[in-house]
């Protein structure tokens, strides 16, 4: 501090020692301040200002609101401040956000330290509160965060106890529905699935797929576990669920080639009904597709179909049979046409029978036979699906 008020200070813009009055808050020289006021002196505008230029960056980063800075930063932050940089010099060069700069002056002004304070919120509790969560709904995958908080009788609340399993990896969804199997059920879909596994997908094109439906789309209530990712087709977490038993009201075939015929029944279907079918339907198809070619035919375990009259039928007209497993949709790509077929009837919101039939019938031809191709394809994923699930459901 000099004489009558009067500081030695370097002016913040060309770096000289200047004297300055006290009160002056601009931290420039008589020169640099005359300039900021009234604009630069012909030698200032002619001489190159080393301030015209930005600074070299100190870090090689972005500057970004969202960046972190590191112990090093901060305190480069600071050392700039107490050198009398500009704040909008220092963000600049560092570089970071001119708000950051600020935060970490203000931080060092007030507390002289630079690390990062404690989180604020109500603090997480205690992490064997955690382990008890995650055990429990191991141990019990068909639980839900209200059944745990009842079991272990935690003071949390659903929204916690589910971020908890979220964390751990253990997602709340409505678990597969699979067949209750028995070990010959298990047996059964081995056997298929490891024998025609070797089949090519042009061995599959000449295979007709068959079997019936229903027209309306039914419901089913669902059911929750907690489950890791990938692992919705893991046998531990299906939940079993009986067969649907509802009259069929549609029979269809199809294959690699093309859609065979359908025929939509209004009477009661049993084997004597399923052979008139087959008459009038089968045999067509099968000559449509497969003049001069040896085919098979594939269709499910229902009653009607394994009777002896149906049996009897097949064996007089020369008809290869696929040794289809019971309770096997996923190995029966006709069920996929299936669905995308209800959606599209679905779609049209029909209102009579009349309508069903019209419908139908519109749909059943417009099906696009590049699906029926992929459709054919799939099945020896399907087959090598089931065996690396041990025999149990497959994702199809």
């Amino acid at each position: 501090m000099g004489c009558c008020g009067r500081l030695q200070e370097r002016c913040r813009q060309c770096a000289k020692w200047t004297t300055l009055h006290e009160g002056e808050k601009h931290h420039l020289c008589r020169a640099c301040n005359t300039a900021r006021k009234h604009g630069p002196t012909a030698s200032q505008s002619s001489a190159p200002s080393s301030s015209s230029s930005p600074p070299r960056p100190l870090f090689e980063h972005k500057s970004s609101a969202l960046h972190h800075l590191s112990e090093i930063e901060r305190e480069a932050i600071v050392t700039m401040d107490k050198l009398r940089y500009t704040r909008n010099e220092i963000a600049d060069t560092i570089p970071c956000n001119i708000n950051s700069v600020g935060q970490w002056i203000r931080c060092w002004q007030k507390d002289h330290t630079l690390n990062d304070k404690d989180g604020r919120g109500r603090k997480r509790e205690a992490d064997n509160t955690t382990a008890a969560i995650i055990e429990t709904a191991t141990q019990q995958p068909f639980t839900t965060p209200k059944q745990i908080i009842s079991e272990l009788q935690l003071p949390l609340s659903h929204d916690t106890v589910r971020r908890r399993l979220d964390e751990a990896g253990l997602h709340g969804r409505v678990a597969r529905a699979e067949y209750p199997f028995s070990d010959y059920d298990i047996h059964r879909r081995l056997s298929f699935a490891e024998g025609y596994a070797s089949w090519s997908e042009e061995e599959w094109e000449r295979v007709i797929f068959s079997d019936e439906t229903h027209i309306e789309v039914w419901g089913r209530s669902r059911v929750w576990v907690q489950r890791p990712v990938g692992q919705a087709f893991n046998a531990k977490y299906f939940a079993n669920r009986m067969p649907h038993s509802e009259r069929v009201s549609l029979w269809g075939s199809f294959c690699a080639r093309g859609i065979g015929q359908a025929e939509i029944f209004v009477d009661e279907f049993n084997a004597h009904k399923y052979v008139d079918v087959l008459q009038h339907n089968l045999i067509q198809t099968a000559l449509h597709f497969y003049p001069n070619e040896h085919w098979w035919f594939q269709q499910d375990n229902a009653p009607q179909h394994t009777s002896h009259l149906a049996q009897r039928w097949f064996h007089n007209h020369g008809v290869d049979m696929i040794d289809f497993p019971p309770y096997s949709p996923d190995l029966s790509p006709i069920e996929n046409l299936w669905s995308i077929l209800k959606a599209r009837i679905e779609h049209r919101l029909i209102r009579t029978i009349d309508e069903v039939e019209r419908v139908l019938k519109e749909e059943w031809e417009a099906i696009d036979k590049d699906l029926l191709i992929r459709l054919a394809h799939s099945m020896p994923a399907r087959c090598q699906a089931v065996v690396q699930n041990r025999g149990h459901k497959a994702p199809y």
